[in-house]
């Protein structure tokens, strides 16, 4: 079994990927992203009203699942995403980013996965789950889990200064 050499053919499948999570990365400063978000989550908050009343005397058990997040959810996400990009349009990309990935997490994991089977029925969830998956997960969460971002913020991510060779001559040290 041979390994394909770096810069060979493998490297050259992900390097439309790359350049494409790359071009993603440099949106991260930009707070509007994160206020479309925001603006998204809190137009949809009438909508979750609409499971409660539809499902109102229903058994459970015949309760269709739910695929837009309650109203109240719906108002925190939108919350959250707006201090996210106000946090980035203040100057602070790399904590803005990180609020805004871990609530695109959350989303993803409590609202988008346990509906995935049926969300071709409404087009509202389906485009709040994309909208934060592209904007939320593409931009910011790219750009925070992106190690680059960190230089200079945790001293151990820094790159190790390359050892010079020593130069005994100059120190005194005798050569035999």
């Amino acid at each position: 079994m041979q390994h394909e050499p770096e810069g060979g053919a493998a490297s050259g499948l992900w390097q439309p990927a790359v350049s494409t999570l790359h071009r993603l990365r440099e949106h991260a400063s930009d707070s509007r992203p994160a206020y479309a978000l925001s603006a998204l989550c809190a137009m949809s908050i009438p909508f979750g009203f609409g499971y409660t009343a539809k499902t109102a005397g229903l058994d459970p058990k015949l309760r269709p699942p739910r695929l837009v997040p309650p109203f109240w959810q719906l108002l925190g996400f939108s919350v959250f995403f707006g201090a996210g990009g106000y946090m980035i349009e203040q100057g602070d990309v790399l904590n803005g980013s990180g609020v805004l990935s871990a609530w695109s997490l959350t989303y993803v994991t409590f609202a988008t996965l346990p509906a995935l089977r049926h969300m071709h029925r409404s087009p509202l969830s389906m485009l709040l789950s994309a909208s934060v998956v592209g904007m939320g997960l593409g931009i910011y969460a790219n750009y925070y889990f992106d190690k680059a971002s960190w230089r200079g913020a945790i001293p151990g991510l820094l790159p190790k200064p390359k050892a010079s060779s020593p130069d005994h001559g100059s120190k005194g040290i005798l050569h035999v």
